[in-house]
């Protein structure tokens, strides 16, 4: 579903109420099956699922992912769900015929940013990409082919059109996704020099591989100052590119502490048995993912250079080191590599204006307030038995995540049935991170004095077709 920006269900956005242990319809998505039906509102409430002809089940209080599972389902085969008003009344049943459903907002977006700082506006891009998707099965030029990297790439294409003096890439939020379009993502903003740029180090049983920048992908279509922004929710092939852009001096990391911290591959293996009666499957971890300093990702993650403090990294249980079990951080032998620019150097420079920045801003105090509410909630190792107690706490507990969300943009408990969250609402005028992060670049280009990174010694020769066609500077 991730690869290729889509599944089959009935097209809502949902969350768990803390009242009735419903789920509650943040969001019908337009054009899905509950859209076409058009009785079901947001704010209404889902209290059983059933399938076809089955009897219905209820999920109050169900664990919400569970009962997401049970709404999704292959396309033309039915579901009914039993639905109420946001005040549980108007009890009634829905049946519905699941479909495919596009959630094209999980694919990269930009836009130009104007910066203007010390009296001196700036053009900057700004890219999100919320997952590392592409098809597998396809080819560039197929109608149905998806590619990041490659959407992505038309974006900094604009931005070299439009004299952009810097660049934003936000990957927070962004879980991973698909390894071959991190390395392919990483060769937009690295050059080849002679040969192709090493990404990242992979551990099997015996042995350790590098992967590089594809040698007939030899793009480097962006040479100036860029910034990349990460969360404690930026994992996986997240943190290859970011480690990668950071180990080579290439960009600065701007966010939370650091990232998630996952490192590792996991495989899926089958136990046997055939459709009627399956013998189940175990996920076994297979190999481990190293930085190319040597280091792995694993739960260290990759550490921002410039840190500002978010709610979200305050919350227990978001990254790799606080789950159970967790294989420690290890290291491999460094590869031998070349730092293609020295943005690292401008780090203690950056820092100093940003404090500034910060010190006299009164929504960065007001942020650090509810930063510090968060600490404190995640730090309680106690609640009460008591029942009114507990959902009085309980009550207390979403009123501070409530007020975290009014800052970040990200509730931990969220979830959607088209696996869209409140990440997508990043554009907000409220986020504080997003414009510091502006200022801050705004700083390094001025700092650069606009300076590029250095030409590549050997210049491509057989760019792809689809590639070339992009125009800009490759």
């Amino acid at each position: 579903m991730d690869m290729n920006l889509s599944l089959t269900g009935v097209g809502a956005s949902l969350t768990q109420s803390m009242d009735d242990g419903a789920l509650e319809i943040k969001e019908v998505i337009k054009g899905g099956p509950l859209a076409k039906e058009g009785s079901i509102k947001a704010g209404m409430k889902i209290i059983g699922v059933g399938q076809g002809s089955e009897p219905i089940e209820d999920i109050t209080w169900k664990p919400m992912r569970k009962s997401i599972r049970k709404i999704r389902g292959p396309k033309g085969t039915t579901v009914v769900l039993e639905v109420t008003d946001k005040n549980g009344g108007g009890r009634r049943r829905v049946s519905l015929v699941r479909d495919k459903i596009n959630f094209e907002e999980q694919a990269a977006t930009g836009r130009v940013e104007r910066v203007t700082l010390g009296g001196v506006e700036r053009t900057m891009g700004y890219i999100r990409l919320p997952g590392f998707y592409g098809t597998m099965d396809k080819k560039p030029g197929d109608p149905q082919y998806r590619s990041c990297s490659l959407d992505v790439a038309k974006w900094v294409a604009k931005f070299n059109t439009q004299k952009a003096e810097g660049l934003i890439l936000d990957l927070r939020g962004n879980g991973g996704g698909s390894l071959k379009e991190a390395v392919l993502l990483t060769a937009l903003f690295v050059r080849p020099n002679p040969g192709p740029c090493p990404v990242v180090q992979i551990r099997e049983q015996t042995n350790v591989y590098p992967l590089y920048t594809f040698p007939d992908v030899p793009t480097f279509a962006w040479r100036k100052p860029m910034v990349v922004l990460i969360d404690r929710a930026s994992a996986s092939a997240s943190e290859i590119v970011a480690a990668a852009l950071q180990d080579t001096g290439r960009a600065i990391i701007v966010g939370d502490h650091r990232s998630h911290g996952k490192g590792t591959v996991q495989t899926v293996m089958e136990l046997g048995g055939d459709s009627e009666t399956p013998y189940g499957s175990v996920k076994v971890t297979t190999a481990h993912f190293y930085r190319i300093n040597g280091s792995s990702t694993q739960e260290k993650g990759v550490e921002s250079d410039i840190v500002l403090p978010s709610s979200f990294d305050e919350r227990a249980g978001i990254g790799e080191n606080d789950l159970p079990n967790a294989l420690p951080w290890t290291m491999v032998e460094p590869m031998q590599y070349e730092r293609i620019w020295n943005m690292s150097s401008y780090v203690p420079q950056l820092k100093v204006l940003s404090d500034e920045r910060c010190a006299g801003s009164a929504e960065y105090a007001h942020r650090m307030k509810v930063v510090k509410l968060c600490r404190d909630l995640s730090e309680r190792n106690t609640v009460p038995l008591e029942r009114a107690a507990r959902r009085k706490m309980m009550r207390e507990e979403r009123d501070i995540l409530d007020a975290a969300d009014e800052l970040e943009d990200e509730r931990e408990d969220e979830d959607d049935e088209v696996q869209t969250s409140s990440r997508k609402k990043r554009e907000k005028k409220n986020d504080f991170v997003l414009k510091e992060s502006l200022n801050i670049l705004s700083d390094l280009v001025r700092l650069t004095g606009g300076a590029e990174a250095p030409e590549p010694k050997v210049r491509p020769r057989n760019l792809p077709p689809w590639l070339r066609a992009l125009g800009g500077d490759y």
